[in-house]
């Protein structure tokens, strides 16, 4: 009888065995992301020892980004989120828009990456130590794509105008990038090297965007922008010319014969050509403002078209003389004029084609 009560009892007794689910505390998925340190960003995913099967997310510290893996129930490390919010609420900051204005940050981690930002105080890019989590975008892995995003695009110093007057200039940095300036001397676009940062607004890209900004410039100092030319005689008169670069009239020693128009006999006959030059020439600006206000301005368009057409003496055979602007001698000279038709490049007198082309009439 008592033996039949022994097996009674074992036979209803729970068998516990190695199989168990485990129900211990990390078998529950909490979100703890509030009380945890950043410093579980930069550790490795760990799946844990139980075979569960959940989604749950980690920082990846290449990436710098939060991504999914597969968590196994228990244990584990902190570098776990149930929702990607939450990994990314404590692993990773906002972006703000412009990286190169961020200071540097090396974050709250202890790992020590070498890593580059971008120093605005000393317009270069400078190594530092980075902690492995959080910081800023103003992190590069290395100094040349620090430079291509920060110095690179950083412009050099400009003006509204006179940006073609300034000598090439290639700053501090010694980056070596091929960039092009206008030769106010021999009227021409020519390369150099850039350092990277800094240095002046006289820097182009390319040739072609060098001679659309600077050719279409010179065009409204018109003679004023002539460089100063002593001409093949020795003789040594004083004469003024208008300097582009100062904005201001100088003198200069002429030769006696050849040399250009940008010659004047006194600082009133300079300043009286090239300063009103100077205002009758610039672009119409209409303001900032929101105004309509009925404004009168001088085009130095029409003017261009008329005196850069080639001479044309037109479909008739009358010989009437007359005078054009010739472009490429940069003077005025006589022509025969058919009678009929032709073009606006057309002046009873010299004088009168000196006054519409040359800008001078003295």
């Amino acid at each position: 009888m008592e033996l039949e009560f022994l097996y009674a009892i074992l036979f209803f007794l729970p068998v516990v065995t190695h199989e168990a689910v485990y129900t211990g505390p990390s078998a529950v998925a909490v979100d703890h992301s509030e009380a945890k340190d950043p410093s579980v960003c930069q550790l490795q995913p760990d799946i844990g020892p139980c075979r569960a099967a959940r989604h749950q997310w980690y920082y990846n510290i290449t990436l710098r980004e939060c991504a999914l893996f597969v968590y196994g129930g228990c244990e584990g490390n902190g570098n776990r989120f149930e929702k990607k919010k939450e990994c990314r609420k404590l692993c990773v900051k906002k972006e703000k828009k412009d990286p190169c204005k961020q200071p540097m940050d090396p974050g709250p981690c202890e790992a020590a990456s070498d890593r580059w930002y971008y120093n605005e105080a000393t317009d270069d890019c400078e190594m530092f130590t980075y902690g492995g989590c959080q910081g800023n975008e103003n992190n590069f892995a290395t100094e040349e794509q620090c430079r291509a995003k920060c110095v690179k695009a950083q412009k050099p110093s400009s003006t509204s105008s006179g940006v073609c007057m300034h000598p090439s200039d290639s700053g501090p940095c010694r980056a070596r990038h091929t960039r092009w300036f206008f030769d106010l001397e021999d009227r021409k676009c020519k390369k150099f090297i850039y350092g990277g940062c800094q240095g002046n607004s006289n820097n182009f890209e390319s040739k072609q965007e060098c001679e659309e900004k600077c050719l279409e410039e010179l065009k409204s100092f018109g003679i004023c922008g002539q460089p100063a030319d002593t001409g093949n005689c020795r003789a040594k008169y004083q004469k003024w010319f208008f300097n582009p670069r100062t904005r201001k009239c100088e003198t200069f020693t002429y030769g006696g014969c050849g040399g250009n128009s940008n010659n004047f006999e006194s600082k009133q006959q300079c300043e009286t050509v090239c300063l009103d030059e100077l205002t009758c020439n610039q672009k119409m600006d209409v303001g900032p403002c929101r105004g309509a206000f009925p404004m009168w301005y001088y085009s130095v368009k029409l003017d261009e078209l008329t005196c850069n057409q080639k001479m044309d003496v037109g479909p008739c055979r009358g010989a009437f003389p007359m005078w054009y602007y010739n472009r490429d001698s940069e003077k005025c000279e006589p022509f025969d004029y058919g009678g009929c038709k032709g073009n606006a490049n057309r002046f009873n007198t010299k004088a009168a084609c000196d006054k519409k082309c040359n800008k001078r009439g003295f």
